[in-house]
């Protein structure tokens, strides 16, 4: 396993801990949430499983309101 695909694993360990700590919501739920706070929001349940799976390493607006929805905190802003 090279150096990318430990980092992406890495990084789905962590997600899959933010998700155990948030009580393992169903993926469909985690959209529910994530909709329920940006209507627009185009995360669909694959995208979830995927992120949470280590299938590949998301963009941080994936990233972002999938934590959040399992309870993390926003980033801070760059302009603060």
């Amino acid at each position: 396993m090279g150096a990318d695909a430990d980092a992406v694993e890495e990084f789905a360990a962590w997600m899959r801990t933010l998700h155990r700590e948030a009580k393992k919501p169903s993926y469909t739920e985690i959209v529910r949430r994530i909709r329920a706070a940006d209507p627009h929001a185009s995360i669909v349940v694959s995208t979830i499983s995927e992120t949470l799976n280590g299938k590949r390493l998301p963009r941080w607006t994936t990233v972002e309101p999938i934590a959040r929805a399992l309870g993390g905190t926003a980033a801070p802003s760059r302009n603060a």
